[in-house]
């Protein structure tokens, strides 16, 4: 409870003091969804197909159940659609070791003015450099929103969407590791807060440059999108049911570590060394796929 206030003090500070912009003066707002899970917009997300949207992973695996899921985007968020399906790797897959995930929604976004962003290259070492003349910005929720929401969160209320948004400069302050999450990260000296989980950070390309993840002061992180951008692709492909693969034949291996639950369902998760044969067929799909578009990537 102490953890949590403090959050909201020291956000409110940050707010006051961090340089928020409000977004209508950026030119990929239309691709920012507020994210609803079991009735409490906790989340944000961003679209980067037409019905897929990604988000951070702990935005769906926190809860201990997931009896709805929803996003809220367009004009003043004003209009919804919900989740293909509450359950993993149906309506929605982990990305393999990293906070982020995909959400398949049921239709098509119809709303004018929203907008996909773009996914990056693969990176296998991402760099600050690549943005010393390229400024990110985060999209989030507004400070007046922020202080509603998180007094709500005190008193255990659930959290309404807002119609309003800002963006906040990002000054990335290291990437690599995150002691927390497997995966690569951008260190960042901004505060996040609760809502912001799963909200993108956006280069002045509309290139998703990672996803708001987690942190405590002095450094929050966001995952570094770049570094897993293949399995990104590979989700949107197989979710658009564009893909074929035999579940019998595709492995997967992690980095180092030891393995664990697959983020898609069977393949290792975390960081083993080890290799394994997957049984979802949705895992294998994207594990190919992966394959695919990280060859096509590095020109290999």
């Amino acid at each position: 409870m102490l953890k949590s206030r403090l959050k909201v003090f020291s956000f409110i500070a940050s707010a006051l003091f961090s340089g928020l912009t409000h977004a209508a003066a950026t030119d990929y707002a239309g691709a920012y969804v507020k994210l609803n899970v079991n009735n409490s917009y906790l989340c944000a997300g961003a679209l980067v197909s037409s019905d897929v949207v990604i988000t951070a992973e702990h935005c769906l695996t926190e809860p201990s159940s997931v009896t709805s899921i929803s996003v809220s985007y367009g004009s003043a968020f004003s209009s919804s659609q919900e989740a293909a399906s509450t359950a993993e790797n149906t309506g929605w897959v982990r990305i393999p070791g990293i906070d982020v995930a995909l959400i398949k929604l049921q239709r098509p976004v119809s709303s004018s003015g929203t907008q996909t962003l773009k996914l990056p290259q693969k990176c296998p070492s991402p760099k600050i450099s690549d943005f010393a003349n390229d400024p990110v910005v985060v999209y989030r929720q507004t400070p007046q929103s922020l202080i509603v929401a998180g007094a709500l969160q005190l008193f255990g209320a659930a959290m309404l969407p807002q119609s309003e948004y800002v963006t906040t400069p990002i000054t990335f302050n290291s990437v690599g590791p995150n002691s927390l999450l497997a995966g690569t990260y951008w260190a960042v000296q901004t505060v996040w807060f609760y809502g912001d989980s799963g909200g993108p950070l956006v280069d002045s390309n509309g290139i998703l440059v990672g996803t708001v993840s987690n942190g405590g002061l002095p450094l929050e992180y966001a995952a570094a999108t770049c570094t897993v951008s293949d399995y990104i692709q590979a989700g949107i492909t197989a979710f658009d049911g564009n893909a074929s693969s035999d579940p019998a034949t595709t492995t997967t291996r992690a980095a180092s570590g030891t393995t664990t639950q697959s983020p898609f369902g069977s393949a290792p998760q975390s960081t083993s060394g080890t290799t394994q044969s997957s049984s979802s067929a949705l895992a294998s799909i994207i594990e190919a796929l992966a394959n695919t578009f990280s060859s096509l990537w590095s020109g290999s």
